[in-house]
């Protein structure tokens, strides 16, 4: 099963996003903001990850940035 990290601040959009993933087939991970996403796509090597670009901790660019530094391959 394809995993989907979605990082999102506003709780009901994640919950809708979620809901529309897990009904297609996909295991989803959600982390509340950038710090969280970060460390959530280093563990668990999403397939593909989700992400709100203004956050209030961690900017979703910011994460990406450093996803690419820490983690090369992970689809950002």
């Amino acid at each position: 099963m394809k995993k989907i990290l979605v990082v999102e601040d506003d709780k009901k959009v994640a919950a809708a996003l979620t809901i529309r993933l897990k009904a297609a087939g996909y295991e989803v991970l959600t982390a509340p903001d950038g710090f969280e996403g970060l460390k959530l796509a280093v563990s668990s090597r999403p397939d593909l990850i989700i992400s709100d670009i203004w956050m209030p901790v961690g900017l979703g660019f910011s994460m990406a940035g450093r996803l690419q530094e820490l983690a090369p391959g992970l689809p950002v």
